[in-house]
C-alpha cells in the first residue's frame, strides 16, 4: 500500500485477497499454493493469513523467466 509520498512500505501486511490480486491469481489459488508450496512466504496470526509486501515481490523476481527455456533448465 502507498504511504503519504506514495511509496510501497515493504513490510506492510496484506490479506490473501491483496497478495493474490498482487500477483494476479484468485484467492484458491493462494489457499492452494499454501497447501502445496510454490507460493510466496506467508505469516499465520491466529487465525489470519497475511502477507509481507517483501516477501511477494521477492516471489514475484525469483520467478521472473526470460524464455520459456529458462524456465525448464531451472526445474
Amino acid at each position: 500500500m502507498p504511504d503519504d509520498a506514495g511509496e510501497i512500505i515493504l513490510d506492510h501486511l496484506v490479506d490473501t485477497f491483496e497478495a493474490a490480486r498482487l500477483l494476479g491469481t484468485t484467492p484458491a489459488m493462494m489457499r492452494q499454493l499454501r497447501c502445496y508450496g510454490g507460493g510466496p512466504c506467508y505469516i499465520k496470526l491466529g487465525r489470519s493469513v497475511r502477507y509481507s509486501i517483501r516477501d511477494i515481490e521477492m516471489h514475484k523476481a525469483k520467478n521472473r523467466v526470460a524464455s520459456t527455456s529458462e524456465h525448464w533448465r531451472a526445474a
